[in-house]
């Protein structure tokens, strides 16, 4: 493997276990989660209902959000925290960001909408699977066919206001994506350096 192998390895490595850092410190200070959470703002929309959180009172992850559920979100704005009541919806929920959310529970929102998290996992997993491949390279045809579902399902919601995809969509797309991505650059870069 080359210099910029193991570099790439680092920084995909760096971004996709980041996401867990915002909701993990949130659990024992809702200050700093939020800040870190914020810093996520630039990568992604966010939308909390198609987000992922890990719940405070047993740490596991799920959906922020289901179906018609009343939550109160915490947004951080100014260094204040402000609270709004929402519900699933792309009307009421609309681009804020909160941080965490109480439903029954509280539940800390990961940085980085579902497709992104799966996209972010599939890239640190692409290095393995780059490892253990025999042929270190894929056609441009076989990655842009990984690649479509994930394309689609976001361009489909983002054009269709009747299709909403779900979570577990989301995640699988992103990962397939994030795995051919990791071996069509680390494969490009192997073959020329």
């Amino acid at each position: 493997m080359k210099k910029f192998s193991y570099a790439y390895i680092i920084v995909v490595a760096l971004l996709a276990f980041s996401i867990f850092i915002p909701p993990v410190v949130g659990f024992f200070n809702d200050k700093e989660g939020a800040f870190l959470h914020s810093l996520f703002k630039p990568l992604c929309h966010q939308y909390v209902y198609r987000s992922l959180c890990m719940q405070k009172d047993f740490p596991y992850i799920t959906n922020c959000l289901n179906t018609h559920e009343k939550a109160k979100a915490y947004i951080l704005l100014n260094e204040q925290v402000i609270v709004r009541n929402i519900t699933f919806s792309k009307q009421d929920v609309g681009k804020i960001r909160p941080y965490k959310i109480e439903t029954d529970r509280v539940k800390y929102v990961f940085p980085v909408c579902a497709r992104d998290t799966g996209f972010y996992l599939g890239m640190f997993l692409g290095v393995f699977a780059f490892l253990v491949m025999p042929k270190k390279r894929i056609s441009i045809w076989i990655y842009l066919a990984l690649v479509a579902p994930f394309l689609l399902d976001g361009v489909l919601q983002l054009l269709l206001p009747s299709y909403e995809s779900s979570n577990v969509i989301r995640i699988v797309t992103g990962l397939i994506a994030g795995i051919s991505t990791t071996i069509v650059i680390l494969g490009g870069f192997e073959s020329r350096f």
